[in-house]
């Protein structure tokens, strides 16, 4: 039925925009991206040389923390998945949104049409309580 249709296709827009997995993805590559290029415990000269004293292999900067992570087969998965569902999206939204359209349409046609088929006749004969009449139409 319609309202049940129109009720999916308000159910698929709400979980496609809540979905964020476009969002999702992106920031999980920037954070990674950025992980790399970060300081997180920036070293001073003598703590440097308070390190090398005990270290195996000797400090050359001052990053006390260093993250190295790099993007592998699966983020690109991801981001081509996160393309994709976009897409695909997009597309089933618009072809929902039609079929709700032209079930619309078609319900309001048959309405008309059955409202032409049965002649509507006017009366005044009814009244409210205060005794004015109004004009009723029967079918």
């Amino acid at each position: 039925s319609t309202p049940r249709l129109a009720a999916l296709a308000s159910a698929a827009h709400t979980l496609f925009a809540w979905a964020a997995t476009d969002v999702a993805v992106l920031s999980m590559i920037v954070t990674l991206l950025e992980m790399n290029i970060s300081n997180f415990v920036q070293l001073t000269p003598g703590q440097i040389e308070r390190v090398n004293r005990f270290a195996t292999k000797p400090m050359t900067d001052d990053h006390g923390l260093r993250c190295d992570a790099t993007l592998e087969i699966g983020t690109y998965v991801l981001f081509a998945a996160c393309v994709l569902h976009s897409i695909i999206s997009r597309i089933l939204m618009r072809f929902m949104d039609n079929l709700v359209a032209a079930r619309s349409r078609a319900g309001a046609a048959a309405l008309q049409a059955s409202e032409k088929d049965t002649p509507a006749t006017l009366s005044t004969s009814a009244s409210t309580a205060s005794g004015i009449s109004l004009p009723v139409v029967e079918a």
